[in-house]
Parts: C-alpha cells; sequence; structure tokens
C-alpha cells in the first residue's frame, strides 16, 4: 500500500493518476511510488466532469494524461510517464457508454466524427444531463403517461450522436419510449445517419428508442410548430467570409460517383459558418421559439470565436427577460485561458 502525506485538517483528494491533492496546501504527489491505481479509480470520465475521479490537473496541465477524444478515454503519455507510476490506459466506466460505429461513412463527403461530436456524446450522457431530461420528460404518474419526447438532431453528418441517443435511449431519458429523427441539407448524409443508427440500434436492443429516419431538408423547416422536445445541433461553426450555397440540385439524389468539386462543397456546408461562425446558428436559435415544444430543450454547440457569452444573452432575452434559459453544460477544456467548444443547454 503506498503511504501519502496527509492534511492534519482536510481529507486528501485522491486522482485518478494516483496523485493526491489537499486545497488548503495545494499538495501535489505521493511520498512514495504509486505501483498502480486502485480498480475503483481506473474508470474514464471527460475533462470537464466534477463527479468523477480524473488525472489531477498538474498531471493534465504538464500533458502526463490527455483526453482522446475518438475514444473517450483518459491516456497517459507513452513519453513521460512509465509504467510504474501510471497505468497505460483506462478503459470507460459504466457511465462511458460504447460510441457507435460509423466505419461505413464516406468521409470524403460525409463530416468525420471529431471532438465537437464525442463531447456531445459524453455531455449528454453526463450524470446532470441525464438526470435532467429523465426528470423533464417523465410521465407524472403511471396512469396519465407523459407523451414519448421527440429528439430531433439537425446536422446529423455521419449520424454519430443521434445513433448514441437512440441506442441509449433508457439510460439517458430514464426510457425507451423515445422517438428519435434527424435531417441533413445533404443525401450523403442521410443515408450515412441511417445506416449508423440502424447499426447501433441493432447492438442495443434493449435500451435503444424508436428510430424514424433522416431527412433531407434545411434546418427545421419540415416540422410542425411545438414539435421537437430534444433539438441536438452541432453546427457548422468557423468563421468564413461567406456561406456556401445549398447543395446544387445534381445532388438531390444519391449518387455512385461524386466529382472532387462536389465533394468539397459538400464538406464545406459542414464547417463554413459565415460571420462570427454563427450565420447557420443564429437562424436555428430564431427557429426555436416556434419548433420547440413547452418542454422542449435544445443543446447547441460553440466555439470560442462564436461569442458564446454573447450568444447566450441574446437567447435568455428572447421573448422577454426571464422566460428563455441558456447555460453552459459541457466544455472541451481551456487553450490559452479560453473555452475551446462548449454545449450550451437552451430551455424555457
Amino acid at each position: 500500500m503506498s503511504t501519502y502525506a496527509t492534511h492534519p485538517c482536510e481529507a486528501p483528494v485522491t486522482f485518478l493518476c494516483g496523485h493526491i491533492f489537499h486545497k488548503r496546501r495545494a499538495y501535489h504527489g505521493p511520498t512514495m511510488q504509486v505501483p498502480s491505481v486502485p480498480s475503483s479509480l481506473s474508470g474514464a470520465v471527460p475533462p470537464w466532469s466534477n463527479n468523477a475521479p480524473v488525472p489531477c490537473k498538474l498531471c493534465r496541465e504538464n500533458k502526463l494524461w490527455e483526453y482522446d477524444w475518438r475514444r473517450r478515454v483518459w491516456m497517459k503519455k507513452d513519453n513521460v510517464c512509465n509504467g510504474n507510476n501510471h497505468p497505460k490506459t483506462h478503459h470507460p466506466t459504466a457511465i462511458m457508454l460504447p460510441t457507435p460505429d460509423t466505419s461505413h461513412v464516406p468521409y470524403q463527403r460525409v463530416y468525420e466524427p471529431a471532438e465537437d461530436s464525442f463531447l456531445l456524446l459524453d455531455t449528454l450522457s453526463s450524470p446532470s444531463e441525464t438526470a435532467f431530461l429523465s426528470s423533464r420528460f417523465a410521465s407524472p404518474s403511471p396512469s396519465s403517461p407523459s407523451p414519448a419526447p421527440l429528439v430531433l438532431e439537425v446536422g446529423p453528418g455521419s449520424g454519430v450522436v443521434i445513433a448514441f441517443l437512440t441506442a441509449h435511449a433508457s439510460t439517458i431519458f430514464g426510457g425507451p419510449h423515445v422517438l428519435t429523427t434527424a435531417i441533413d441539407v445533404s443525401p450523403f448524409a442521410c443515408a450515412a445517419t441511417n445506416l449508423t443508427v440502424s447499426k447501433a440500434v441493432s447492438e442495443n436492443t434493449s435500451t435503444s428508442g424508436f428510430w424514424t429516419s433522416a431527412t433531407q431538408g434545411d434546418l427545421v423547416s419540415p416540422f410542425r410548430p411545438g414539435s421537437v422536445d430534444v433539438l441536438v445541433f452541432n453546427p457548422p461553426y468557423v468563421p468564413t467570409p461567406d456561406l456556401p450555397a445549398p447543395p446544387p440540385t445534381g445532388l438531390q439524389e444519391l449518387k455512385d460517383k461524386t466529382t472532387f468539386e462536389e465533394d468539397s462543397h459538400l464538406l464545406e456546408l459542414t464547417y463554413a459558418g459565415g460571420r462570427d461562425g454563427m450565420e447557420t446558428t443564429d437562424r436555428l436559435i430564431e427557429a426555436l421559439p416556434g419548433v420547440l415544444s413547452e418542454r422542449g430543450v435544445a443543446y447547441i454547440l460553440l466555439c470560442a470565436q462564436n461569442k458564446p457569452e454573447e450568444v447566450k444573452g441574446r437567447i435568455r432575452a428572447m421573448g422577454g427577460e426571464g422566460k428563455w434559459k441558456a447555460e453552459t453544460v459541457g466544455t472541451s477544456g481551456k487553450q490559452a485561458g479560453w473555452e475551446k467548444l462548449q454545449i450550451v443547454r437552451v430551455w424555457r
């Protein structure tokens, strides 16, 4: 058993990497070598989570450990730590739900899952958000069941996020009675999403909700007012001089072959956000009061260049002060003192 230097007045906080920290002394490090991490601390959690073990701040700042967004696990840096001090990898805990398979997706024309996609997965499956969603859409009583919520992802790309929500509906929403759908301007993204969700549901039949289909369209235009209960949007958020035009009419139907220019244009649609990276997102925000139900909630991803504090301020001012709420519920961590990516929850 390892012996740690302890503060006489305060119990230590033990981190995933084996270090301890005392808030009063700001003490870091064990007095003896840590041969291993107890199995109870061997779970991986998102870097923004405060309710489960993570590598300590000093290890993260010195990049002894890094969060692998693709695998959604904490990993030590092989060139810094030796195996006696830190285990090489840590596997997800029970709350880290498996990521849907997207190996079938044609990434030359469909957005490949990246850090922003995985931040959405980690945020939506975090204890705080699953508690919020389960409470918000719970039936008031067994005799008066609540209508099944309709979950919509706008711009699903590969479909990894909506597949995750569909496959793990029981865990995230507190029950399997959830309808899910998606809409994208790209027919290739719609086809990829349908396959991604189908595969994820077939692998998680005991926890999955009810998938309808991915539809080609512009934002929320096909949906009736007040019909959407949960809306998820990973927008094109990169600031660009202009917005790309919608897909040309020749791509309204799926084709076996596309030109390099057509593929490049489809990918440009996934990231180019126009002025401040907000032109498409602003259109979606303006549509929220109409498309969301009274209990509806939206999750919107923003980057630092989108000026998220200003965006949240505009949302809170919609319909009069106090009617709408907007709070950051997930971040990808800080770079140079500012949050790189964040997930904003919007609700009444």
